[in-house]
């Protein structure tokens, strides 16, 4: 047995009183400082629009998503691909979820100690969406890399960085993330929506420098967008035998959060 692996299994019980605390802190703290109020005036001056109405398209929910994800069995790859870049409706969404929980800082103290443990500077985050995560991680030291398929959050967020005085680099999709590796890639909340997901594993584990990290989350079940094909990696073995043979080695895991090294070369499997 994988030793990192029986240390996550005898540390269990500590990291879920742990994620429990540290998700009521950082909510806690979103609530006293108004970050959904400040939210909403954010979007809202970006679409023009006012604070009221963005709310209210928050509350009621993404009834688009239902609708396209009704019949799992018309998509493909590029439909789903082509879905995410178009879609103009998680605008309304995402920025509030994650202001609302505070997750990007949740996120970035949940990874802290691994980023600093394996030397982690450059970070790309794949799946960036409304880009709350690389703010959180550029206003705090690191030097995160945006990349995401959406062409009205890319713009978001593009907006977002220049208005903060942020110098963040941006990728729309594969083809500009050729050839390129990080210290650490992060995925979160994106495995589950996507077709031939082990396609998709494989080209992010090959822009993770060797040494470097690969952390994701995996909330495979759920129905609806969290497509069906990839239940079978609720079970953590499927998911480590698959990042296996891309040269990946399981170091930890926090709640749904994994974390996988990249081996050097000529260090046995």
């Amino acid at each position: 047995m994988n030793l990192n692996l029986f240390k996550y299994y005898f540390k269990k019980p500590f990291y879920s009183w742990k994620n429990k605390y540290l998700r009521h802190a950082v909510r806690q703290e979103a609530e006293a400082k108004g970050a959904l109020s400040q939210t909403a005036d954010e979007v809202a001056e970006y679409l023009a629009e006012t604070p009221q109405a963005v709310l209210q398209k928050y509350r009621q929910g993404n009834f688009q998503e239902n609708e396209f994800f009704r019949e799992p069995a018309r998509l493909s790859t590029q439909t789903v691909e082509e879905y995410y870049k178009k879609n103009t409706t998680y605008i309304y969404d995402l920025p509030f979820w994650n202001a609302e929980e505070n997750r990007p800082k949740f996120l970035r103290l949940m990874m802290l100690g691994r980023l600093r443990q394996f030397g982690c500077q450059d970070i790309l985050d794949f799946g960036a969406g409304a880009g709350d995560l690389c703010i959180e991680l550029a206003q705090n030291g690191f030097k995160p890399v945006y990349c995401d398929l959406s062409e009205r959050l890319y713009d978001f967020a593009q907006w977002r960085f220049k208005r903060r005085g942020l110098n963040i680099k941006m990728f729309k999709g594969w083809d500009d993330l050729q050839g390129k590796q990080y210290d650490c890639v992060v995925s979160f909340d994106v495995f589950e929506h996507i077709k031939d997901l082990p396609k998709t594993v494989a080209k992010l584990c090959g822009h993770v420098r060797p040494g470097g990290l690969l952390i994701f989350s995996g909330a495979f079940s759920g129905g609806g967008a969290h497509l069906a094909e990839n239940e079978i990696y609720a079970e953590g073995e499927r998911m480590m035998s698959l990042l296996k043979s891309f040269d990946m080695e399981f170091v930890d895991q926090f709640a749904q959060y994994a974390f996988y090294t990249k081996r050097e070369r000529n260090t046995p499997a």
